[in-house]
């Protein structure tokens, strides 16, 4: 079973009439990068011991730390243009750091994985390292999840 750890940004509407395109880009990576160093804190206080507890019933949360973890940046939409070299590096720099998987996605992509893993942990876990995977081959994480049903 994978260990996992998500940060949602931007998730409501970015199609305001009063901006521009460019800011609302400065806005989808400011977000991004902000989450980047979100799951980046999460990690190293994982990684250092610091014990993690749930908020409700405050019971502490055992993390297998012989797991390579998945991080997930769930964003509403990622446009396909502009300037995107200094993200490639925070994610680089991620993902090398703490040895994890890295997956920055719109909502409907992660919500299409989760369809096709059928409540299987196991199933989520091989379809986001795949994914994952693909970032590492590519250089980039502009791309949708294609989903093949058998």
């Amino acid at each position: 079973m994978g260990t996992f750890y998500i940060e949602s940004k931007v998730l409501s509407s970015q199609k305001a009439f009063d901006k521009s395109i460019s800011k609302q880009q400065d806005n989808i990576k400011k977000q991004i990068l902000k989450a980047v160093n979100q799951l980046a804190g999460a990690l190293r206080s994982v990684s250092n011991e610091i014990s993690v507890f749930d908020s409700k019933s405050n019971l502490k949360i055992e993390i297998n730390k012989g797991l390579v973890p998945q991080c997930i940046i769930l964003v509403s939409e990622l446009p396909s243009f502009g300037e995107w070299e200094d993200f490639n590096i925070s994610i680089f720099k991620l993902i090398s750091q703490y040895n994890c998987y890295l997956n920055i996605m719109e909502l409907s992509d992660f919500m299409k994985i989760i369809k096709v893993a059928s409540a299987s942990i196991e199933k989520l876990d091989y379809y986001l390292m795949k994914r994952a995977e693909g970032f590492e081959t590519t250089k980039t994480f502009f791309y949708k999840t294609e989903v093949v049903f058998n």
